[in-house]
């Protein structure tokens, strides 16, 4: 197992020198000045040329990938043209938000995924199928945009129950302010007891968990269905049928014991997958997290914090398939390396 985990340790590191390397030429390739952009409408071309040298950008493309890399490898991104920040602190504070949203969308995807599709699969071709069937299809088949707006219409405009943006409201900071511990709003003012702002900030993450969390849930739920009918057609499930293990017994623990190895991979792919892929449903409901600042960061031609983003994107999904694949070994002592 060690070895194993060595091997895939190395190629993951061989992966991400590759997508820095790979997104760095493509940065320099596409169109566009970022020092234009820095310096404003009509820069005189004194403060092109000495914003270009401060940059590094008047030097060869391969010397300014070696810095890049001899950078990389010291832990730093580079500084934000846009806020003259380090990217790693802006990355920092809006990785938060992104995992605080995503992680609570998965939580729900799996919580209410798992049990439907069981329910699914013991139901077959009856009402309860087709009805989380046609859950399923819904998710996948409506955009997530088009959902998010759906929702803003009705829990805000309509029914008045929901904000419509942000994490938290600005006043509630204001009159109760949070100590941020690990980040994660409703975890720091649970710690806190900062009952007033727990409230407003899980009142703001209802609808974009709820808009991120359908497509997920839809996934989660086919797979689950798919292969808890496989199972349960198995001659040791109709065994234990036949020997008087219950309905619930048969269903949580017998059938569903086997499917959560290819589950745990769905699972992980898919936190991996709304990590990155949370960037439409954070612009919408302007959630201050990492995929609203690579959006600002790609339309003024920030390169640094594109960067960035992009390789601590890359390295999140390749460490959470690098854990599920060890967590095979303690689910299944079957596999070997």
């Amino acid at each position: 197992m060690l070895s194993y985990f060595l091997r895939r340790l190395a190629m993951m590191f061989l992966i991400i020198l590759g997508v820095a390397i790979f997104t760095f030429v493509l940065s320099r390739a596409l169109p566009g000045s970022p020092v234009e952009m820095m310096l404003g409408s009509k820069p005189t071309a004194d403060q092109i040329r000495q914003a270009r040298e401060e940059l590094g950008l008047d030097r060869p493309v391969a010397e300014q990938l070696g810095r890049y890399v001899f950078q990389l490898a010291k832990g730093q991104l580079g500084t934000s043209m846009r806020t003259g920040r380090p990217v790693v602190e802006e990355i920092r504070v809006r990785l938060s938000a992104t995992a605080e949203l995503v992680t609570l969308a998965l939580l729900l995807a799996v919580g209410l995924g798992l049990p439907l599709g069981i329910l699914s699969a013991a139901q077959r071709n009856r009402w309860a199928d087709h009805l989380t069937r046609m859950l399923a299809v819904s998710g996948v088949a409506v955009p997530v945009f088009f959902l998010g707006i759906l929702l803003q219409m009705t829990f805000y405009g309509v029914l008045g129950w929901l904000p419509l943006q942000g994490r938290i409201d600005s006043i509630v900071i204001l009159d109760h302010p949070v100590q941020a511990v690990t980040g994660f709003l409703l975890i720091d003012t649970l710690l806190s007891g900062n009952t007033s702002a727990f409230r407003n900030a899980f009142l703001h993450l209802a609808l974009p968990t709820l808009t991120l969390m359908l497509a997920s849930l839809a996934t989660i739920l086919r797979s689950t269905r798919n292969m808890m009918i496989d199972v349960l057609a198995t001659d040791y499930i109709r065994t234990a049928r036949a020997y008087g293990a219950t309905q619930r017994t048969t269903y949580f623990v017998l059938a569903l014991k086997p499917t959560l190895v290819p589950l745990l991979t769905i699972i992980g792919l898919a936190y991996g997958f709304m990590l990155g892929g949370s960037v439409i449903t954070e612009v919408l409901f302007d959630w201050p997290g990492i995929g609203a600042y690579i959006v600002e960061s790609v339309v003024t031609n920030d390169y640094p914090a594109v960067l960035g983003v992009t390789l601590i994107i890359s390295t999140l999904y390749l460490s959470i398939n690098l854990v599920v694949d060890m967590l095979y070994f303690a689910l299944d002592p079957r596999i070997s390396a």
